[in-house]
């Protein structure tokens, strides 16, 4: 196999190992009724909320995922009608955070990832584990740091 069928074929399975994963993502979110885009902002509010320790308003969510009002709106207004996230009015600004409904959803998607990671990882032992996170890491290290060759080619 020379240079170029090499240069193809990792791209080809990385772009076919990207489809698998988010298909799977997808599967697994469209067992409660979201999207993608609901989920991340479900995810983007507990962590704030949890990790972060901050009141979440709507400018908030705008400005991260960088969306129109209107947009972010719609998508609050959807996760609330679901019981997934708890709008609260306090003035000036609305503050959002994930019911228990929402908080149990990233619990199964968490171990949904969780699976979805051992499988991935089956048969392989922890040092060849860490040397594809290492190896994978690079990679991107390598494409964003503005590799004009990585990228061409």
């Amino acid at each position: 196999m020379g240079k170029q069928d090499c240069r193809r074929d990792i791209i080809y399975l990385i772009r076919h190992l990207s489809k698998l994963l988010q298909n799977d993502f997808d599967n697994r979110i469209n067992q409660y009724g979201i999207t993608g885009q609901q989920a991340r902002i479900l995810f983007f509010v507990n962590h704030k909320t949890v990790l972060d320790n901050v009141e979440v308003h709507q400018n908030d969510i705008e400005n991260e995922f960088n969306l129109a009002k209107s947009t972010v709106n719609g998508l609050i207004s959807r996760l609330e009608k679901k019981n997934f996230i708890i709008k609260q009015n306090k003035h000036p600004f609305s503050v959002i955070t994930v019911s228990d409904k929402g908080k149990e959803l990233i619990a199964d998607l968490r171990e949904g990832r969780d699976n979805t990671i051992e499988k991935l990882f089956e048969g392989f032992n922890k040092e060849e584990r860490e040397k594809i996170l290492e190896n994978v890491s690079k990679l991107l290290t390598n494409f964003e740091g503005g590799n004009e060759d990585v990228a061409k080619n």
